[in-house]
């Protein structure tokens, strides 16, 4: 985009587009970008201008320009800034889940292994008093006497 130094009504409608596009994200309000510079499209100039301290004449200037493209990057960048927190911080939440399932996993293992040598060491404790009690009954049976 040239120099701005004229109205918009004197731009191709593909840089009122681009213009269009910018001052509706900047000024988070509606704003049909269809190339056609009518009274709306030049109330949203004048209340742009007005908003960074330019004349409000509708006429985009340069500098009106540099300032919607730094304002434009600006809110693209913490747009991306916030995307790249949300993917972020879901990928950590699932990682989170996943460790969390893992441990549980693991737990239940433990816990199941646990179970398993207990029951491994009942088993070994009933056998050996079982034997005992065999054995001591062998004794006192007269016969082994």
């Amino acid at each position: 985009m040239g120099p701005l130094q004229m109205n918009l009504a004197d731009m191709r409608t593909d840089e009122i587009k681009m213009v269009q596009r910018g001052l509706s994200e900047v000024l988070n309000k509606e704003l049909v970008d269809n190339g056609h510079y009518g009274h709306y499209t030049e109330r949203m100039v004048k209340e742009f201008q007005e908003k960074f301290g330019q004349k409000s004449d509708g006429i985009f200037t340069e500098t009106c320009w540099n300032i919607l493209k730094g304002e434009y990057f600006l809110q693209f960048s913490l747009l991306f800034f916030d995307k790249i927190l949300f993917l972020f911080f879901d990928f950590f939440k699932k990682e989170q889940i996943k460790k969390k399932m893992i441990d549980e996993k693991t737990l239940k293992m433990i816990e199941l292994e646990e179970k398993k040598n207990l029951q491994k060491e009942i088993q070994n404790k009933a056998s050996t008093e079982a034997m005992t009690n065999i054995e001591n009954k062998l004794r006192k049976d007269p016969i082994f006497d």
